[in-house]
């Protein structure tokens, strides 16, 4: 049976992508990739987030505002942000804390991130999580607030090894992008290793954090002619999740590809 593979963090919807979406769907699905998982990051890109969905029948959509976007909302956003959640089946994502960008406001990123945090429980949502140089932060909400019933997923994982099982125990996810293809990644990819084979997911954050052109190909590319990340990527990114958990575990590419396919039909469940 061929390999299947889910992306589970993608942003089809962005600029870069534009004219190239056909062409970047039609290799990954070439590549064995069944379901694009595409999260919106403010009351803007919502919209393109819905009608990819309606569009292809593959797209899994999630809808939420970024940290990015936090102080740049409208008075109205969490209405609008459920009434879209309810219009299709859809995760909330993606949402999350970031104290790496400038200028930002921290109390507004909170504020934001519990808001959507609250309605993942009131609608019974999985959520995908953005963290950056914010984990004290967010391991005191975590700890401090009720559970998401559905568990969340934290993309391109990047925090300290020692929250690994407080975080499991929690419910939650981790995937990790192209990145991991890039040696000078020690921390992130030791972090593979110490991460369950069923608690992993895979992702590239396309059109970000693409892997070396070197291993990856040319592939699509943006107005500059920088290579952007794609779906069609995932084959050698979970490869390569499979060798750094071999350094802890016996893990092989089918095996653990097929894992993940499980960890993700699982998460995303009714939304699948």
């Amino acid at each position: 049976m061929r390999p299947q593979y889910v992306d589970c963090h993608i942003h089809l919807q962005d600029a870069r992508i534009g004219k190239q979406l056909n062409a970047l769907l039609d290799r990954g699905r070439k590549a064995g990739v069944t379901r694009f998982v595409c999260n919106g990051t403010n009351e803007n890109d919502w919209p393109d987030v819905l009608k990819l969905a309606h569009d292809h029948h593959d797209v899994i959509p999630c809808f939420g505002l970024h940290p990015w976007h936090a102080t740049s909302r409208t008075e109205e956003w969490l209405t609008l942000l459920e009434h879209y959640l309810r219009k299709i089946p859809s995760a909330v994502g993606e949402i999350g804390l970031d104290h790496w960008i400038e200028p930002r406001s921290n109390d507004d990123q909170q504020e934001v991130f519990l808001a959507q945090m609250a309605l993942a429980r009131k609608l019974n949502r999985p959520v995908a999580i953005h963290c950056l140089r914010a984990w004290d932060s967010l391991m005191e909400i975590l700890r401090n607030e009720p559970p998401v019933p559905r568990g969340f997923h934290l993309h391109a994982f990047g925090g300290p090894d020692h929250l690994l099982s407080e975080l499991i125990s929690m419910g939650a996810f981790f995937s990790f992008p192209g990145t991991i293809l890039n040696p000078d990644r020690s921390k992130q990819r030791r972090s593979v290793a110490f991460v369950p084979a069923d608690r992993l997911l895979s992702e590239t954050d396309a059109p970000d954090m693409s892997g070396p052109t070197k291993l990856l190909g040319q592939g699509l590319l943006d107005d500059s002619r920088k290579r952007i990340s794609e779906p069609a990527d995932l084959p050698l990114i979970v490869n390569e999740l499979a060798n750094l958990q071999a350094n802890r575990h016996k893990s092989d590419q089918r095996a653990l590809t097929e894992r993940i396919y499980a960890n993700a039909r699982d998460f995303y469940g009714s939304i699948w």
